[in-house]
């Protein structure tokens, strides 16, 4: 699914109508009585049908030019890419990145289990950072990988 905005000209009742079907979605309104997993028809004009590889099809739909504006803040700050696993978010900046020239440097998390109650329990000694590491959580993942054009981009 793709969602646009034209900055110059903002039809307000599509915009109102879009936002109120979201909305709809997320209040059950829209669909079928579900247990939480429901089938919702999606309008055919933001749906991106043609393409051949799904990550490469959003992403140049998004952020089209990537290559050419990778290195101004403006032009990220206006979309966005609202991916629904955090394994298409890794999928995602993967293909960003690639984009984008220069070293990229990974930053990991520091996990940790706190063991100083725990002692007598072996258990818990056995956790590690590793599987900590290997778990596959709702939250952010312990590694991100950034471009130093990135992080100077937008520090300003």
């Amino acid at each position: 699914m793709r969602l646009h905005i034209n900055l110059e000209s903002i039809d307000e009742q599509e915009t109102a109508t879009f936002a109120k079907w979201i909305l709809d979605i997320g209040d059950g309104i829209i669909g079928d009585e579900n247990d939480a997993y429901a089938t919702i028809q999606i309008p055919a004009h933001l749906l991106i049908t043609e393409y051949d590889d799904p990550i490469s099809a959003i992403v140049k739909s998004t952020f089209p030019d990537l290559d050419q504006h990778h290195n101004n803040p403006q032009f990220f700050k206006s979309k966005a890419i609202l991916p629904s696993t955090n394994e298409t978010v890794e999928q995602i900046n993967h293909y960003v990145l690639s984009f984008i020239p220069g070293d990229h440097m990974e930053y990991l998390s520091s996990d940790s289990v706190d063991k100083s109650e725990t002692s007598e329990d072996l258990h818990f000694q056995s956790i590690t950072t590793e599987f900590l590491n290997s778990l596959n959580t709702p939250i952010s993942n312990y590694k991100t990988t950034l471009n130093h054009a990135i992080q100077s981009s937008f520090a300003q």
